[in-house]
């Protein structure tokens, strides 16, 4: 029998524990320096963006996968950018952080995303050989098929964060 202590112990690791929620209905926000912060679901993204929606092949453990993917690249500039077109470059500055439910992050710089620069194929899986996404895959996930290790893959979207890494840092 465990001891009172002991169940203490593990209550505390629990309330100190960061808080996430998965959203059943699978959607996430964009948000950051951008101008029109906007929330995305399945739903959304097959009516506002199904003209960017791409059947993509990828291996995952082994075993070949499909899955109905629009780009990450699409999702990002439906909530403009605030880019200043005074600035050389700026959209080269820009940072995008994706992050999970469970609260695991990734981050890429926009200009890998950006075609004219780096075209590394960044998409994000509605779905995952034509069925909806179980609940261990999580709602809507991002997924690499180019990267050598699957560890920028982030299930369960809840955020994608883009930052203007030439805006000076708030000072507080």
């Amino acid at each position: 029998m465990k001891s009172l202590q002991a169940y203490a112990t593990g209550f505390l690791v629990c309330l100190s524990m960061p808080a996430f929620s998965a959203d059943p209905a699978g959607s996430f926000k964009v948000s950051g320096d951008v101008q029109s912060e906007t929330t995305w679901n399945a739903a959304l993204i097959k009516q506002d963006l199904k003209a960017d929606i791409q059947l993509v092949h990828y291996e995952l453990k082994g075993q070949k996968h499909t899955a109905n993917c629009v780009p990450i690249l699409s999702v990002i500039n439906a909530s403009h950018p605030a880019v200043n077109s005074r600035i050389k470059h700026h959209d080269l500055q820009f940072t995008v952080s994706v992050q999970g439910f469970d609260g695991y992050a990734v981050a890429f710089s926009m200009a890998e995303l950006l075609p004219e620069i780096g075209n590394r194929k960044v998409w994000i899986a509605l779905d995952e050989d034509g069925k909806a996404p179980t609940e261990e895959g999580g709602a809507l996930q991002v997924i690499v098929p180019d990267d050598v290790k699957p560890a920028r893959w982030v299930h369960s979207i809840t955020a994608i964060t883009i930052t203007d890494g030439a805006k000076p840092p708030a000072h507080g």
